[in-house]
């Protein structure tokens, strides 16, 4: 299918609406939604037994844009999968997908799905997650400049946890300090739906809420990021 959205085209913050279980996928029925894009948690789905098969045949008739998540346990996945698994339930959505986020972490497992993406011009994610801290300036800049060098065509993500006024200004400023950068910050945690709110205005690419049910901890409702 040919590829119709590019959240990397927009100008300005791109809404995330997640979906995470099989009802949720409800959702790509709908031609407007309070989000630009929604993306299919397919390791949530795996969880809950749904058949991939079904998912596919949704995603296929989908009336929105839809980003393919298949996440690994170590950045927050519930499918414990082995890496040659992951692989290749994602070449089986790759086809039908407006973009696809892969982990930092995993780029090198998951070099043959970037090469795939890149062969057929599809949007990537290049993503990364720290549930237990917020990581200080010089850390956040160590870690962006890591991931710009992939030299992966997309968004940089970076969410790490945000509990403290303190933890938000300092996401705040390195956003502000990076905002020409491709980069998507947010925070997750106590004051997560204070940084999905604040961060885009000072240039985040993209910002998460949940469709269905969240995903992440403090992740707000999609239709709240308004």
């Amino acid at each position: 299918m040919r590829h119709h959205f590019n959240p990397f085209s927009k100008s300005g913050c791109c809404r995330v609406g997640v979906i995470s279980t099989f009802h949720g996928l409800s959702h790509l029925n709908k031609s407007q939604l309070p989000c630009d894009m929604a993306e299919v948690r397919l390791d949530y789905l795996m969880k809950a037994q749904a058949p991939l098969e079904k998912v596919l045949a949704r995603i296929e008739k989908r009336k929105c844009p839809v980003l393919i998540t298949l996440r690994s346990p170590r950045e927050g996945g519930q499918a414990d999968l082995f890496e040659s698994e992951r692989r290749s339930i994602l070449f089986a959505f790759l086809g039908m997908a407006d973009a696809v986020d892969i982990e930092w972490a995993d780029r090198i497992a998951m070099k043959p799905i970037l090469k795939e993406a890149k062969k057929i011009k599809l949007p990537v994610i290049l993503s990364t997650h720290d549930f237990e801290q917020c990581p200080k300036p010089a850390a956040l800049k160590k870690r962006l400049v890591s991931m710009k060098a992939a030299k992966t065509s997309g968004i940089i993500k970076m969410a790490v946890r945000c509990d403290t006024v303190d933890e938000l200004a300092r996401l705040l400023a390195f956003q502000l300090e990076n905002k020409k950068e491709n980069l998507a910050l947010m925070g997750m945690g106590k004051c997560a739906r204070e940084s999905r709110q604040l961060l885009p205005l000072l240039g985040s690419r993209l910002v998460y809420g949940w469709l269905d049910a969240p995903t992440a901890p403090g992740q707000p409702k999609v239709s709240e990021l308004r």
